[in-house]
């Protein structure tokens, strides 16, 4: 072992025995930005201890570890710490952790499949305002035969786009595809004004036309804002910005 990595592991031994974890945690993270070439043995040392090292257990430094394994998910293991670490996220109620644990008990991914399970986070998540989880449940409740729901799928892919997630073809040709069922949905949700024609198909689909229109152009607008203050697009943290570029860089061919 290279004498500088040798040095890095005895001082997270350390830190971990003198309890100093916020160290450990501010230099590991220090390691992942800013390192030339991060260690990634060492790296995942530090966050195993900060985990280890705290009561409730840092969810960042679960989200983390279970991001660099879920990048490695070609390995059955990989993919069982994956679903382990983000469970420990999802515990503390952190969102990112509800919303991956939801993914995976959706798709059985490290997980026995659950769909209620599944729901249960994936409401938890999206009630904490994330359109991915959002979207997440439109796919449960439009896909899965147990939870099939087209009323809960329309709300709930509709909440999605209006929170970001770019889907305005897919809202509009479902609600095209079960008209009978989401027009008074969409009545509920949007009141048209009284010049409208309510059980006339062709008003009703134009209006909702207008209404993605109207999302497609709120979110260029908010795009174009972001642009020019050259600020992160899309509800993702800072901390998965920069694990996504980590990731890319060493660990995703």
């Amino acid at each position: 072992m290279p004498v500088n990595e040798t040095k890095g592991i005895n001082w997270i031994k350390h830190a971990a025995k003198n309890n100093h974890v916020a160290s450990i945690e501010y230099k590991t993270y220090y390691d992942i930005r800013f390192a030339r070439v991060p260690n990634l043995k060492k790296i995942m040392q530090g966050l195993e201890a900060v985990v280890e090292g705290t009561p409730t257990k840092s969810s960042r430094a679960c989200n983390t570890i279970a991001e660099f394994a879920h990048a490695q998910s070609k390995e059955e293991s990989n993919k069982e710490k994956a679903a382990r670490f983000y469970n420990q996220s999802a515990e503390q109620g952190c969102l990112v952790g509800l919303h991956w644990m939801g993914v995976f008990y959706m798709e059985g991914f490290g997980v026995a499949k659950n769909l209620d399970k599944a729901e249960t986070m994936l409401l938890r998540a999206a009630k904490m305002g994330n359109g991915q989880s959002n979207f997440q449940l439109f796919m449960l409740y439009s896909q899965y035969v147990e939870k099939k729901d087209v009323v809960k799928a329309y709300r709930q892919l509709t909440k999605a786009v209006f929170r970001g997630v770019t889907f305005f073809d897919q809202l509009h040709g479902y609600f095209k595809e079960n008209f009978e069922t989401l027009a008074p949905v969409f009545c509920e949700l949007r009141a048209p004004p009284a010049t409208i024609d309510r059980s006339d198909r062709i008003q009703m689909v134009n209006l909702h036309e207008a209404m993605i229109n109207d999302a497609k152009t709120s979110f260029m607008a908010a795009l174009g804002r972001d642009r020019m203050y050259k600020r992160p697009c899309g509800a993702v943290t800072d901390q998965q910005i920069w694990m996504i570029g980590v990731l890319l860089k060493y660990l995703i061919n």
